[in-house]
């Protein structure tokens, strides 16, 4: 994930994740691709491996999706793709994140040195609601 699009790929992520109804879940940029690893309803370890081709095909499958499901809900996808724009604005790059039992934990680099932090599922909540504000505010006032 290069700086900037931490966000579009997470959300790309989070949907997968929500159909695959993944519970503690796991993401790591390598340069190449990005590992997913989350565990299914049968309890079972799960991993996949996200190339440049696959995020392609993810996107497409969301864009035929968009606008299908409850805007209103604060699930996986819009909670990574919150935890994306958080991480973007950082400039965070070898990116590396953890589901705790209240949020997520994420990692990286930002020019050179490493950083951490722990975001509630509150907080991010939280700023979803803020983002969507924003982005309303400047679909609404013929922003392009």
């Amino acid at each position: 994930m290069q700086p900037g699009e931490c966000s579009k790929i997470l959300r790309l992520l989070g949907q997968f994740l929500e159909q695959e109804e993944a519970e503690e879940v796991g993401i790591e940029d390598h340069e190449e691709y990005v590992e997913v690893s989350w565990r299914n309803q049968s309890g079972d370890r799960e991993e996949r491996y996200h190339d440049a081709s696959e995020l392609a095909a993810l996107r497409l499958s969301a864009e035929l999706y968009r606008g299908s499901t409850d805007s209103r809900h604060y699930g996986l996808a819009e909670l990574l793709r919150t935890l994306g724009q958080e991480l973007d604005d950082l400039q965070l790059e070898s990116v590396a994140i953890a589901a705790t039992p209240d949020g997520f934990f994420a990692s990286g680099n930002v020019r050179g040195n490493e950083l951490s932090r722990t975001y509630t599922q509150r907080e991010l909540i939280a700023r979803a609601q803020s983002y969507r504000r924003q982005r309303g505010a400047s679909s609404g006032s013929g922003a392009r």
